[in-house]
């Protein structure tokens, strides 16, 4: 009965963890300039409609619902940071999120909305430029699990949440008639 305890309780305080990356700062040639960054912050007229969500291995989709839509200037900074973060790629699953430190200056030159449960989302009166749509999807697979077998004992335990992080770039010159439309995604 010992045995099960402790097979029990290895189980549990391993089966829902994964590793949590330590904070670290993201390295760039660039510093952050505020004013590169300064035409989020212009009126515009542009528009950026857009549906995000998550390719599972299985070829499902998970919609991006209630999720965190961000825009960003793709100032010299930001073009650096994302190329880091994304190690080159527009996209990374949860489990190879790095957490980083955010410069409070950084991250006041960006714009924020939420995806509708569609994952549908919208950006209005956005300044002409070239900017950064970032999103991440975070949810938990029904069939990642694991099984625990110990003696007659049989138990299945979830494990982690899947998903990950996407970005893509979009153009916005002012001078659309129509929104620019998005997928932002991580299946290409």
């Amino acid at each position: 009965m010992r045995s099960l305890a402790i097979v029990l309780a290895a189980a549990l305080a391993l089966g829902g963890c994964r590793s949590v990356p330590e904070t670290t700062n993201v390295a760039t040639a660039a510093a952050f300039d505020p004013a590169e960054a300064a035409y989020i912050k212009k009126p515009g007229t542009g528009s950026i409609h857009g549906h995000a969500f998550w390719r599972d291995d299985k070829g499902g989709t998970i919609n991006a619902a209630g999720e965190i839509i961000r825009l960003v200037p793709a100032t010299k900074y930001a073009r650096e940071r994302f190329a880091v973060l994304y190690k080159g790629g527009r996209s990374l699953p949860a489990d190879q999120i790095p957490r980083v430190d955010v410069d409070p200056q950084y991250a006041d030159y960006t714009r924020t909305t939420r995806a509708e449960s569609t994952g549908r989302f919208e950006f209005d009166n956005v300044a002409p430029g070239v900017y950064f749509v970032t999103a991440q999807v975070h949810y938990r697979d029904k069939d990642s699990y694991v099984q625990i077998n110990a003696g007659s004992f049989r138990s299945r335990l979830r494990t982690g949440n899947d998903g990950g992080a996407m970005f893509e770039t979009v153009t916005v010159s002012g001078k659309e008639e129509k929104p620019v439309k998005l997928v932002l995604t991580n299946d290409r």
